[in-house]
């Protein structure tokens, strides 16, 4: 099959700017050889530090705080703000073009699906623009839905219960327990520190529908809802990917790959951060870890590094935050509810913030 005329071709592309697409740009963008090429796709000219994004709900501020552009953390780098429609085994597609490759970098996230057919007043806390829309609608609101009790739905709450007042917070989680992933005594913790500030929290039900400003669930519960925050899950969205890439997905449209981070069956194309089929948590700090291994090894690949880094799985420790003096730090069976850990996670901002500008890294 003869391939499509291409708009331009380049060593290295990487799809996606989030943490693992960043930070394997901003090693290849300093390690490659002088004459490689590099580029980076992504539908924003810009970085958000996302595990940030609900402070912007209450504080507009704070998005010059978590939103880089691409432009002051990458010197070399061709950045093309676009979406991809299709990635192929040699070149990707977007509306404006067509471009060729040697290596290839996916790690494009994941997607939040609202599963409910009437989405009026229904956010899902995924960037600044969404939550800079939260921040208008909650104004108005005085009953507030959060649909799920894992991580991104319990710092939601934590932050809505601690700079509200005169708000009724309902959290419904289809479980028997909160942060369900995560030891009990986490779990109480924070039940505990939600209930004593407002929120109450219902175990068991699922939201299904939408109705007459209320959501009904399974068990035929009616709440009044004059605002939802979707926090039920997320879900692979690999349907860009064409042609023999289609037989490296899962049933779970998750994209398979093996120790090296490349795509089964394709050793010149990597896949990193949440899109990946690896059993582990979807966070920013595996997502950097996946980017110091492929970055490596395709600088090995091009002779630029010696030996080929393997990926072991695994999650390091948690932080979630509730609210600003408040967090909850999460080690496998340990953890440690307090204001220590609302500090550790506001320094571990700063800290990656400050890596990405100015550059400091372990991999070198």
């Amino acid at each position: 099959m003869a391939l499509p005329k291409l708009d331009c071709s380049f060593d290295v592309i990487v799809v996606g700017g989030g943490f693992c697409g960043i930070n394997t740009a901003k090693i290849l963008d300093k390690a490659l050889p002088k004459d490689s090429t590099l580029a980076l796709f992504d539908k924003k000219d810009y970085f958000e530090y996302t595990p940030s994004v609900h402070k912007v709900i209450f504080n507009l501020d704070y998005e010059r705080k978590i939103a880089i552009p691409f432009q002051n953390l990458l010197k070399r780098t061709a950045v093309f703000t676009e979406s991809v429609t299709a990635i192929t085994p040699a070149y990707i597609k977007t509306k404006n073009g067509t471009y060729g490759f040697k290596y290839l970098v996916v790690s494009s996230g994941i997607a939040y699906p609202i599963l409910l057919e009437n989405k009026k007043n229904t956010f899902v806390l995924k960037n600044c623009e969404e939550a800079k829309k939260i921040h208008k609608a909650l104004k108005k609101a005085e009953n507030i839905i959060i649909v799920g009790g894992g991580l991104i739905g319990a710092e939601i709450a934590g932050e809505i219960v601690t700079k509200t007042t005169g708000k009724n917070i309902t959290m419904i989680e289809p479980g028997e327990r909160i942060l369900s992933r995560n030891p009990q005594g986490a779990s109480r913790w924070a039940a505990r520190f939600l209930t004593k500030r407002g929120c109450k929290i219902i175990y068991g039900e699922k939201v299904i529908k939408q109705k007459n400003g209320q959501v009904i669930t399974d068990k035929y519960s009616r709440i009044p809802a004059d605002i939802i925050f979707w926090c039920a899950g997320i879900k692979c969205d690999s349907s860009f990917l064409a042609n023999g890439l289609l037989k490296a997905v899962n049933k779970r449209k998750c994209v398979l790959v093996n120790d090296l981070l490349q795509i089964e069956g394709f050793p010149n194309i990597f896949c990193g951060g949440d899109l990946t089929a690896i059993p582990e948590e979807k966070t920013a700090q595996n997502a950097e870890h996946h980017a110091r291994i492929i970055a490596h090894n395709i600088l090995t690949s091009l002779g630029v590094c010696k030996t080929l880094f393997k990926h072991a799985h695994g999650s390091g420790p948690l932080v979630i935050s509730f609210g600003d003096w408040a967090g909850l730090f999460i080690y496998k069976s340990f953890w440690w509810g307090g204001i220590i850990p609302a500090i550790m996670k506001k320094m571990i901002e700063i800290r990656v913030i400050a890596n990405l500008i100015k550059f400091r890294t372990k991999y070198f």
